[in-house]
């Protein structure tokens, strides 16, 4: 590429053979293939006849001197040797595809700021707002809400280091990794003969935990850039207390047939608080997408689409009314297999969600050292300075 001359900036000045200098910028196009774009501003040029020569400014009436060099329209504003709007429609695009009609069908405004991009790299940032597009062929996803440039420090928008290192989604994931462990148990028990009514207080106790801690582990910047999780966050904080609700019928009501009122309306309740925990697990699993732990979220992802099934035949289980007495021999090794088959996808599922929860949690715990240290650093910095 031959270096650039000061004194053939512009196409009025420049007296090298016509058609080689840009018609959009005005840079000395010689030595560059004809269909090979402008390497200042992008502009492929392809003059099918020669370019009239500018203008003078004079005959315009305007003192600037910028004017079109195809028609010598005036062109206040734009760069010297610019053309105006009518001209540059006609011309093909910095893309070599067709050319752009005069509606604009080929424009490629900036999601963010509507900036023409015509002339910028695909991917590149917008020239007026520095917006980057996230796929290519588009001027990039239109997001209202979510701004362009994160906080000082921020790894994300929707879930804050500030959010992540507080005592209240600490707190959360602490009771819900509790409550988890402690339904772990409870399972485990009444395979070994928990008495019924034990079994659901246990339940009761557990569910309420988990509840309160769904209020502390759905934050509202969830919604800032998919409003849906408006839904996600308020249905998981209303319909875990149901599941609650179907054990406290339940214990009440005591032995009922399976074709009573009260137990479609126990199995309703139940089926509701699965739901529920469900919509909480997707809240876990976007936070931990925002933050960058792409394996906690896969595998929240797989338990939410498999707790349903899996909830569902674990509950029509008949435990705990008896304890499970296996004998020797082929019959027993039967029932063994049979039971693990039913009941061990639950406490796969339940290990895989403790594993997350505490994943989570863990994470929390290092932002809040990397901040305390940050912290640190800062203050000795400042003591270092002020002594010195």
């Amino acid at each position: 590429m031959p270096p650039i001359d000061p004194f053939f900036l512009t196409p009025q000045d420049s007296d090298v053979p016509e058609g080689r200098t840009c018609s959009g910028c005005g840079y000395d196009l010689r030595g560059i293939p004809m269909s090979q774009p402008c390497p200042e501003c992008g502009l492929v040029t392809a003059p099918s006849e020669p370019i009239t020569p500018p203008q003078e400014a004079s005959e315009s009436g305007f003192d600037s001197g910028v004017a079109c060099g195809q028609c010598g329209t005036p062109t206040p504003g734009l760069p010297i040797g610019a053309l105006c709007p009518e001209c540059a429609r006609k011309l093909p695009d910095s893309h070599g595809g067709p050319a752009a009609s005069a509606d604009g069908d080929n424009a490629r405004p900036c999601a963010s700021c509507g900036y023409d991009l015509q002339g910028s790299p695909l991917m590149g940032p917008c020239p007026e707002c520095g917006f980057v597009p996230t796929r290519a062929g588009g001027g990039g996803v239109r997001t209202a809400a979510r701004p362009n440039i994160l906080a000082a420090g921020e790894r994300s928008l929707r879930v804050s280091d500030r959010f992540t290192r507080g005592f209240a989604f600490r707190w959360g994931l602490f009771m819900l990794f509790a409550g988890l462990m402690t339904l772990l148990g409870v399972d485990i028990a009444s395979m070994m003969g928990l008495a019924s009514k034990d079994y659901l207080r246990a339940l009761m106790a557990v569910g309420a935990v988990i509840a309160a801690a769904s209020w502390l582990v759905t934050p509202r910047s969830l919604d800032v850039e998919h409003p849906v999780f408006f839904v996600v966050r308020w249905g998981a904080r209303i319909t875990i207390p149901c599941w609650v609700l179907g054990l406290w019928i339940e214990l009440e009501q005591g032995t009922y047939s399976w074709t009573s009122q009260t137990f479609y309306t126990i199995a309703l309740l139940e089926l509701v608080g699965i739901f529920g925990v469900a919509l909480l697990l997707a809240s876990l699993a976007s936070i931990a997408n925002e933050l960058e732990i792409k394996h906690t979220a896969r595998r929240l992802t797989t338990t939410i689409w498999l707790i349903g099934p899996v909830g569902v035949l674990t509950w029509l289980m008949p435990f705990p009314e008896n304890a499970v007495h296996i004998d020797l021999g082929p019959i027993g090794l039967v029932a063994s297999i049979y039971i693990l088959i039913v009941v061990g996808p639950w406490f796969w599922l339940l290990l895989r969600t403790i594993r997350s929860v505490l994943e989570l949690l863990s994470l929390g715990r290092w932002i809040s050292r990397a901040h305390h240290d940050v912290e640190e650093r800062d203050r000795a910095l400042r003591e270092r300075v002020q002594r010195g």
